[in-house]
């Protein structure tokens, strides 16, 4: 490496103190304002590396325990472009994403040791280039199967939902399914910016459901738990259940948790990484709606089908619905059209 290099590289590299929140601001170990200019880093962070997993792409998810997000927002020989380029820009944080699916995709307590590895070497390379790292563990409508991303495909496997029927029942709403990279442009199959709508459709409603409010309207739903943090979670709750077994909802918010703290291990010791988002845009599921409510009367509900709690538990069970179909008029909601869903009885 030249002197002039080196020079620039020893510039670059700085050690950060760690911040403290105080009243209404962040301060240094000297009491000085930090004011924190940042990025997130990155949207692909959502989906697996390898194999490709961009929406766009047709994809079944019948390789979900296969994929690999080592790579994603970037790879570890480019990192020192990146976070360069990034300080010469004036930032000093960044928002830094994984997803519950990136760590244990492999099954329940089957960590990605390689990914966490590579997630933490990525940690360390920010606080050397002078930036905060702030972590989120991603989620968009819950998981890749059901519009988005976040949550590992064998979730739904240990509860029972067939996630490879989502797309012929009308259970979901996929880019993958939808739409056609062929054809391209707008495509009434796959509306644009319809894929919020899938917190109503039934494999996202059900599984919030059951992760807020397993306990109070499930509390027979038990399965059972490898002996992980779900089972401690469980026994703080409730400790007159079977042996070995959990209630769902301390299984999901188990397993949730356990992979964050795998994060959390790693990084504890560095003084730049700040804190976590515990969880981006979660929703409520069917919790505190009436049965028959297609949310309408939400100033934030989007377009798209106005799924009410009974046609979603009914079109989960093979039988077949007609929901109104809503489109925004003057910023506010109208019934559209009627659309007939699980045509084919799919259970």
């Amino acid at each position: 490496m030249e002197p002039l290099e080196q020079e620039k590289e020893k510039e670059e590299k700085t050690y950060l103190p760690k911040l403290q929140a105080l009243s209404t601001h962040f301060k240094d170990e000297k009491g000085r304002v930090v004011i924190l200019r940042g990025f997130n880093l990155g949207g692909d962070s959502k989906l697996p590396k390898t194999p490709d997993g961009s929406t766009w792409i047709k994809d079944t998810f019948s390789n979900h325990l296969n994929v690999s997000f080592i790579g994603r927002p970037f790879e570890l020989n480019e990192a020192k472009n990146h976070f360069s380029r990034l300080r010469r820009w004036g930032c000093n944080c960044v928002r830094l994403l994984s997803t519950w699916e990136a760590i244990e995709h492999f099954g329940p307590y089957k960590y990605d040791e390689s990914y966490l590895h590579f997630f933490t070497q990525i940690c360390e390379m920010a606080g050397q280039f002078g930036i905060y790292v702030f972590i989120d563990l991603h989620q968009d409508v819950w998981s890749r199967m059901t519009g988005g991303d976040g949550a590992p495909c064998w979730i739904f496997e240990k509860i029972g939902l067939d996630y490879t029927k989502f797309d012929l029942a009308d259970c979901a709403l996929t880019m993958q399914s939808k739409y056609d990279i062929n054809i391209g442009g707008k495509q009434n199959s796959y509306p644009q910016m319809h894929w919020f709508s899938n917190f109503r459709y039934p494999a996202n409603a059900i599984m919030w459901t059951l992760f807020f409010g397993g306990r109070r309207f499930t509390p027979q739903f038990l399965i059972q738990d490898e002996g992980g943090f779900a089972t401690e979670l469980s026994k703080k709750e409730n400790n007159d259940l079977p042996e070995g077994f959990v209630n769902i909802q301390d299984y999901l918010q188990g397993h949730y948790i356990g992979a964050q703290i795998q994060i959390a291990r790693r990084v504890a010791h560095m003084s730049h990484v700040i804190g976590f988002d515990t969880f981006n845009e979660p929703c409520r599921g069917w919790i505190g709606s009436p049965l028959h409510s297609r949310q309408t009367e939400l100033k934030i509900s989007p377009p798209g089908l106005g799924w009410s709690a009974i046609n979603a538990f009914a079109v989960s069970h093979g039988l077949t619905q007609r929901i109104p179909k809503l489109e925004l008029s003057i910023l506010q909601l109208k019934v559209l059209l009627n659309i007939i869903n699980n045509i084919f009885q799919v259970l």
